[in-house]
């Protein structure tokens, strides 16, 4: 754009970044980022108008590659990338799985590339996590158990406890009774 307006003076490096988004946005999208006119008309559209955005002509391409090339393509040159070899990187960034800096991701972005890329090792996590849970449930009800097994003896043994100190109540009243039948009996 610096150059079609004239600016001489700020054509450098970034203008050649400029120059390859417009090649990458063709190959992403089938388009040049401004449809073929006279060239008078095409200097304006570069100087003015903003090209489509790329998912809009293209919503299979990825947005990290999207927001790459349409950085590559901004009008303003601070904003491009310094050199083609930081728009390279950038690209390499991108065909590696790494994030992308020209890309803004959401939170459920994160989430997902974080899950994609660790999902081993959440699995292992997870199923750690589900292992030492059950074994502590298993304690617990174990545990639990156990503490019932413990009432319920203690309980059978107070029971037994009841019933022989009733029986032995029984028994020495049934022997006063029978020695006092027994001592009637032989003063008569």
């Amino acid at each position: 754009p610096e150059q079609a307006k004239g600016q001489l003076g700020q054509v450098d490096e970034r203008s050649d970044v400029y120059s390859l988004g417009a090649v990458l946005y063709e190959l992403l999208t089938g388009h040049p980022p401004f449809e073929p006119a006279p060239p008078k008309l095409i200097l304006e559209r570069v100087t003015g108008d903003e090209p489509r955005p790329v998912r809009e002509l293209e919503p299979e391409v990825p947005p990290e590659l999207a927001a790459i090339c349409e950085k590559a393509l901004d009008k303003d040159p601070k904003k491009r990338y310094e050199s083609a070899s930081a728009l390279a990187i950038e690209i390499q960034r991108f065909q590696s799985g790494a994030l992308v800096h020209a890309h803004e991701y959401t939170t459920s972005q994160l989430v997902r590339r974080f899950v994609r890329v660790h999902r081993w090792r959440i699995a292992l996590g997870a199923s750690t996590f589900l292992l030492l849970m059950s074994g502590a449930l298993i304690l617990l009800v174990g545990r639990a158990s156990l503490a019932a097994r413990i009432d319920l003896n203690e309980a059978e043994a107070a029971v037994s406890m009841f019933v022989i100190a009733k029986a032995q109540r029984d028994f020495q009243q049934a022997s006063i009774l029978d020695f006092d039948k027994d001592g009637v009996d032989d003063c008569w």
